[in-house]
């Protein structure tokens, strides 16, 4: 009979997927395996699997690390939202080019320049640019979502991240617009294959991924961003 898993467990993963992805599935690993002990890292930045321990671990993008064993488990997109509070009192927002007019929230993964260039997608499938100057710069992604909601301008958020504020009517998604669709992987740092508990989360996430993708409905079929 073989032994059922048991002990330490790290996974890292970024904060835009910890509550609607990552949570319920480690919530759903435990109760099949009450002796594993979750040890969750929440951080946008890149960590370093063998040096932090890490078991598995959740990106967003492309893979440059070929040391590492890489699977696709689903995507995310980026739509820009803001709050009906905000709306009601801003100037009207009927086009791509407006948003230029409107002050944008950026997240960490939008701070390398002080303008951001946009690239969002209607629902023909064409693209529209627009570039528009940062007013706040927020490093967490919850407390951008939050500060958003209170009515601060708009911004550019992964849709799994604003999929219940959206469906409660804390914000409106602009235009039905949204970015490109940006792969998520899981990777972990065995050579060969990787321990049964941590298989088995990946399919828990791969899991999760797909029933919060569907709460926006059917996602847009661009071709998936390489960053």
């Amino acid at each position: 009979m073989s032994q059922r898993p048991r002990g330490p467990l790290r996974v890292a993963c970024p904060e835009a997927l910890a509550s609607s992805v990552l949570l319920p599935a480690l919530r759903e690993l435990v109760t099949r395996f009450p002796e594993i002990e979750p040890d969750i890292l929440i951080d946008d930045a890149v960590v370093d699997l063998v040096r932090g321990g890490i078991d598995l671990a959740v990106r967003v993008g492309e893979q440059a690390d070929s040391s590492l064993r890489a699977r696709q488990v689903g995507q995310l997109q980026g739509v820009p939202v803001a709050s009906p509070r905000y709306l009601a009192a801003a100037p009207p927002i009927t086009s791509v080019a407006d948003l230029a007019a409107h002050p944008f929230v950026a997240a960490r993964w939008q701070q390398l320049q002080q303008q951001t260039e946009l690239c969002l997608y209607d629902a023909e499938g064409q693209a529209h640019t627009v570039s528009c100057p940062k007013r706040y710069k927020i490093d967490s992604a919850t407390m951008l979502c939050e500060w958003v909601i209170q009515g601060n301008g708009f911004a550019v958020l992964p849709d799994l991240l604003v999929a219940d504020a959206l469906a409660s009517g804390s914000l409106v998604h602009l235009l039905g617009l949204h970015e490109r669709a940006h792969p998520v992987y899981t990777l972990h740092r065995y050579q060969g294959e990787p321990p049964m508990v941590v298989r088995f989360l990946q399919t828990l996430v791969q899991q999760r991924l797909a029933v919060s993708s569907g709460v926006l409905g059917k996602r847009a079929t661009q071709p998936l961003a390489k960053g």
